[in-house]
Parts: structure tokens; C-alpha cells; sequence
């Protein structure tokens, strides 16, 4: 995505605002300098989290601190105020990149099965997708619960989106309840002809979307993208 649109995880920097509160184009107030400056940090943090898990054998585990802070030049107190543990770097990869999924289906909506593979396409299109997927795949594998949802305040939604105004107040859903969402449309088509139940049929779309990476991580191949397609049409020609 180009500079002047977004600031996104799978993108580039967004281009710089004036800091003053202002009226935007939908008359909702901008953040204010100080968030919006907290929201940038925030984000880049998590860019360079994102850009280097690839090039450290045990991914984030084994990725220290000191690098990501290197490259963003703050100190690792700054580092820990943003994010406690190094895990929540991936529930917040995680929920803005949902974001990123809700802003996509307001500007160009689909639903059933085009929406369905659009979510596996865009998962394959982020930047070091094995990498970050093989890493939540850990960290959700050692949870003993759901993670919190962490909330993406106003000033990051503005960074991300500074150019639509109808980021700041999108309901951003959960991966299941996203796919449960198109799955159920589907269905209503007649896409889906299966009978499965519709926790199984989300299940097995969470399989796809979580398996796929690892699937590249032992066999050493390399195109997601292919993996995710040629999966995805082989299940749901299964699932007629």
C-alpha cells in the first residue's frame, strides 16, 4: 500500500501529519500530537518485530529485545512500557491485521467464499506471513486461555488510516468470529453445501490458515500465496 493511504503492517510508513487536533474529512477530531507520536512508535515497534522474526531461527523466542529497539533507536524501558511481554507483539500483529481486514471489507465488501479467500490471500501477503504465522502458531499453542483483545486506539487507527475517517470506528472482529461470518454466508449461497456444523467448518478453515505455514516450514517451500490457494479450492471442493 502506498505511503499516502497507510501506515500498515504489510506496507510502508504512512506519511507524516501535523500533530494539532483538526477537523477530518468525515468531522471526526484527529488525535492529538503526543498520541499520535505514541501511536507511530507503537507501530514501528511492530513493524521491526515483524521484518526480523525471519531471521532468527527460534522467531521471536530467540529474537532479542535490543534488536528491534535498535532499529526504531529507543531504549528498552520505551521498548517495555508499549509492549510488557514480547508476546503481545503478536496479539497485536494479530489484531491489526484484523483491522486491516475490516477497513478492506468496508472500501470493497464481499462476502462467502470471495471474502473467505480474500482473508488467506492477504494473510499470504504480509510481510514474513510464514514467519509471523509459525510464531502465533507457538504462542497460541502455549496459552492456557484466549489472549486479551487489545484495543487500537483512535491515534494508531489514525497512523494506519489517515485518510479514512471510517477506520476510527469499525468494530474490529476476532479471526473466528470473521471466519464464522463468511462461512455462514456461504452456506446461505450455497456455496457450502456441507452439513458440518458451523464450529466445525470454522475450525477447519483455522486449520487451513494456521497449517499452511507450518506445512512450508517442514517441506521448505516457500510460496504461501500458492499453498493457501491450492488448499483453500481443495477444501472447499471437499466441503460441496
Amino acid at each position: 500500500m502506498s505511503a499516502a493511504r497507510s501506515t500498515k503492517i504489510t506496507g510502508t510508513s504512512g506519511t507524516k501529519r501535523s500533530g494539532k487536533a483538526a477537523t477530518g474529512a468525515a468531522g471526526a477530531e484527529r488525535p492529538g500530537l503526543r498520541e499520535v507520536k505514541r501511536a507511530r512508535l507503537k507501530l514501528a515497534l511492530l513493524q521491526a518485530a515483524v521484518r526480523q522474526m525471519g531471521h532468527h531461527r527460534g522467531g521471536l523466542v530467540d529474537l532479542p529485545v535490543e534488536a528491534i529497539c535498535g532499529e526504531v533507536e529507543v531504549s528498552r524501558v520505551t521498548f517495555f512500557n508499549y509492549f510488557p511481554q514480547k508476546a503481545d507483539l503478536l496479539n497485536y500483529f494479530l489484531r491489526v491485521w484484523c483491522l486491516e481486514r475490516a477497513v478492506e471489507q468496508m472500501r470493497t465488501p464481499l462476502s462467502g467464499l470471495q471474502a473467505l479467500e480474500r482473508i488467506f490471500l492477504r494473510g499470504a501477503e504480509a510481510r514474513e506471513a510464514s514467519s509471523v504465522f509459525l510464531n502465533l502458531i507457538g504462542w497460541i499453542a502455549s496459552l492456557s486461555a484466549p489472549p486479551p483483545t487489545i484495543e487500537i486506539t483512535p491515534a494508531e487507527r489514525y497512523v494506519l488510516y489517515p485518510e479514512e475517517p471510517g477506520a476510527a470506528d469499525l468494530t474490529i472482529p476476532h479471526l473466528r468470529d470473521l471466519l464464522a461470518k463468511h462461512t455462514a454466508e456461504a452456506r446461505a449461497a450455497g456455496e457450502i453445501k456441507t452439513r458440518l456444523p458451523e464450529r466445525d467448518l470454522v475450525a477447519l478453515f483455522l486449520t487451513l490458515l494456521y497449517g499452511a505455514p507450518l506445512a512450508l516450514h517442514v517441506t521448505g517451500e516457500k510460496d504461501l500465496h500458492k499453498r493457501y490457494r491450492t488448499h483453500f479450492q481443495l477444501l472447499v471442493a471437499a466441503l460441496q
